[in-house]
C-alpha cells in the first residue's frame, strides 16, 4: 500500500461495536501493508484498510469505514482524504469510477442539476420497464408455469366467486349441452375447455376465462342473445384470453409493478403500492382486450361466423357513450377499451362477412 498526495491524519468518530457511543479519535494514514491506526484517548486501534467496507457520504451523513465485529470509523469531514482510497484502485477504469463515486456522491445528491438528471433517468427506466420489461416478464412467466399452477389458481378464483357473487345456473341442461356443442364446432380448434354456467347476479350478462382455460358464462348473457352466433362471438373473444393466458399475465404484471414501486419508493404501504399498481395495470388489461378482440375477429373469419354478431351484442351491452371530462377519466379507469373503438373493426367488416 502506498499513500498519495496528503499524508495528514484526520479527525474521526470511532465506534467499537460494543456500544452505540461515539469516541472522538484521530485516524492516521496507512503504512505500506495497509494498516491504519485510530487513536482514542491515548489508546491505539490497528485496522486493516484492505478489509474495510467504504461507505460514501449520503446527505448529512459523513463517509465511514466499516470493519468486522461492527467496528466503524466515521469521518468528521464529508470528503475522503486522498490517502484513504487505496492507490491501486486508480489502475483501472472501474476503480476510477468507484473512487469518483465515493468522493462525489454527497455533492451530486445536493446539486439541482444532478437531482433533475437522476429523476429523468429514473422516469425513463420506469417507463421502459413498464412498457417493455413487465409485459415480457409476464408473458414468459405465464407460459412457463406448469399446468397444475393454473388449475389451482382457477379453482380458488371460482370458489371465491361462487361464494361472493355467482349462484347455480338456471339454464336447462339441454340448453347448456347445446351451447357447448356449438362452441366446440364453431370456435374451439382443440379439445374444448369446459364451459361453466352460473347465474351472474350482480355481475349481470358476462363471460370470462379462468386461468386453466375454462370459461364461465352467466345466465343473463345467454338470455340476452338473439342468435347463438352472438354467444359464439363472445366465446371466441374469451378463447383469445385463454390462448394468450391473459388472466395469469395480468396477475404477474400487477405483482411486477407492485415490486417495482416498492423498490423505487421503499414503501410497502398497501395504499401507496396497490392503488398505483391497479391504475397502471389497467393499461395492460385494455391491451389484453384488444388482443382478444383480434383473436375473435380472426377465429370468426376463419369459421364463417358473420362478424356483425359481435358488434350487435356489444352494442346492446354498451351504455351510451359520453364525451365530456368525466367520460374521459372513466375511460382511463376502465379495464376495456372504449366501445366505439371495439365496434369499428367489426362494423367495417366486408359485405357478406
Amino acid at each position: 500500500m502506498t499513500s498519495v498526495l496528503t499524508q495528514s491524519a484526520v479527525t474521526v468518530r470511532y465506534y467499537d461495536g460494543q456500544t452505540a457511543r461515539a469516541h472522538a479519535g484521530i485516524l492516521s494514514p496507512p503504512d505500506e501493508s495497509g494498516w491504519v491506526v485510530v487513536v482514542v484517548d491515548a489508546v491505539q486501534y490497528r485496522l486493516n484498510l484492505h478489509r474495510a467496507r467504504i461507505r460514501a457520504a449520503i446527505g448529512d451523513t459523513p463517509p465511514c469505514l466499516e470493519f468486522a465485529d461492527d467496528v466503524c470509523v466515521e469521518l468528521v469531514e464529508m470528503s475522503f482524504p486522498d490517502w484513504l482510497i487505496p492507490a491501486d484502485w486508480t489502475e483501472s477504469r472501474p476503480a476510477q469510477v468507484r473512487r469518483l463515486w465515493l468522493s462525489r456522491i454527497h455533492l451530486w445528491e445536493q446539486s439541482p442539476r444532478w437531482i433533475l438528471a437522476g429523476l429523468l433517468l429514473t422516469l425513463i427506466m420506469v417507463f421502459g420497464l413498464l412498457e417493455y420489461g413487465v409485459p415480457v416478464i409476464a408473458r414468459q412467466t405465464a407460459y412457463a408455469l406448469p399446468t397444475h399452477t393454473l388449475d389451482d389458481l382457477a379453482v380458488s378464483t371460482l370458489q371465491q366467486l361462487d361464494h361472493e357473487t355467482l349462484k347455480p345456473s338456471q339454464i336447462p341442461l339441454v340448453r347448456q349441452t347445446q351451447i357447448e356443442q356449438e362452441y366446440e364446432y364453431w370456435v374451439a380448434d382443440t379439445p374444448a375447455p369446459h364451459l361453466i354456467f352460473r347465474h351472474g347476479g350482480a355481475m349481470g350478462p358476462n363471460a370470462f376465462a379462468l386461468p386453466d382455460g375454462r370459461i364461465v358464462v352467466t345466465d343473463e348473457l345467454v338470455d340476452l342473445i338473439r342468435h347463438d352466433f352472438e354467444l359464439m362471438a363472445v366465446l371466441a373473444h374469451e378463447t383469445g384470453h385463454v390462448e394468450r393466458r391473459h388472466a395469469l399475465r395480468q396477475i404477474i404484471a400487477n405483482d411486477s409493478i407492485r415490486a417495482l414501486l416498492i423498490a423505487i419508493t421503499g414503501n410497502t404501504t398497501h395504499v401507496l403500492s396497490d392503488v398505483p399498481t391497479e391504475f397502471i395495470g389497467l393499461t395492460y388489461s385494455r391491451e389484453f382486450e384488444r388482443e382478444a378482440d383480434d383473436f375473435a375477429y380472426q377465429r370468426m373469419t376463419e369459421r364463417g361466423i358473420p362478424l356483425h354478431y359481435f358488434s350487435d351484442l356489444l352494442s346492446r351491452l354498451a351504455q351510451p357513450e359520453q364525451h365530456d371530462l368525466k367520460a374521459t377519466l372513466q375511460g382511463y379507469l376502465s379495464t376495456h377499451p372504449a366501445i366505439s373503438e371495439r365496434l369499428i373493426r367489426f362494423q367495417k367488416a366486408p359485405a357478406g362477412a
